[in-house]
């Protein structure tokens, strides 16, 4: 099975669940809260409500990379 972007996420929460675990994201970067934000998952992979805020910081560019 090949999974690709933000569609590997959920996927790999059922896997896990399936199993007994948990995925849960720690560490997420800015770019990745607003994609889950947008895609309504946010809460469903941080265990966080999904109107919170972003945890890092965007900056003014718009862009958070490496």
């Amino acid at each position: 099975m090949r999974l690709d972007g933000l569609s590997a996420l959920p996927a790999l929460h059922r896997l896990v669940s399936a199993a007994g675990g948990r995925l849960h994201l720690d560490h997420r970067p800015a770019f990745l809260d607003r994609l889950l934000l947008l895609t309504g998952t946010y809460e469903h992979l941080t265990g966080l409500p999904g109107t919170a805020e972003p945890v890092g910081e965007i900056p003014a560019d718009g862009v958070n990379g490496p």
